[in-house]
Parts: structure tokens; sequence; C-alpha cells
């Protein structure tokens, strides 16, 4: 799998394989909702060159919004979706919860 942008008229969204992968597997735990809503409130919370993450629909979606300097554009790249009731992951609390 590769990576996928998308752009917005502040950022660029950085869609990482590992992120994708997780979408694939854990679909029907997603509410319907499209992915540029979901960037857009992202933005809005997140915290500059922070791990971010938030409750979406019966998971978490972890996430990170940073200026790339090489691109010279602002991105939000999505890391990871993961299932279940607990904000962190196994041996990883490195992330800040915020509330989109």
């Amino acid at each position: 799998m590769r990576v996928q942008y998308i752009q917005t008229g502040e950022f660029v969204g950085v869609l990482t394989p590992h992120f994708l992968e997780n979408l694939l597997v854990r679909k029907s735990l997603l509410p319907e909702v499209s992915i540029e809503s979901m960037l857009a409130r992202m933005w809005a919370v997140g915290i500059e060159n922070e791990c971010c993450g938030f409750k979406f629909g019966q998971g978490f979606v972890y996430y990170k919004c940073k200026w790339n300097v090489g691109r010279n554009r602002w991105e939000l790249e999505l890391i990871s979706f993961t299932p279940g009731a607990n904000f962190h992951t196994r041996a990883r609390d490195f992330a800040i919860e915020v509330q989109p």
C-alpha cells in the first residue's frame, strides 16, 4: 500500500500505509463520515508537532500536525487507527487525547 495525499486549503492530509491498512481491516468500526470532514475536525484541535488522538467511531485515530520543511507545507499525518475503548496502545502512552 502506498501513501495517499489529500489536499485541502490549509494543509495536506497524509494517509500513511499503516493507517490505510488499519482502515481496511477495521472499517466496520468507522462512522459514516467523509475523510475530508474528519481531517478538518482533527486540524482544528491538533497540537503542532505532537502526536494527538481522539475517539472516532469504535476506535481511536492517532495523528500529527507538522510543517514539512522539504515540501514547504503544513501536513496532517494520519498515523494509526486502533480499536477498543482504551486510548493508549500497549507500551505507547505519548499521544495527547483531544476532543474534536
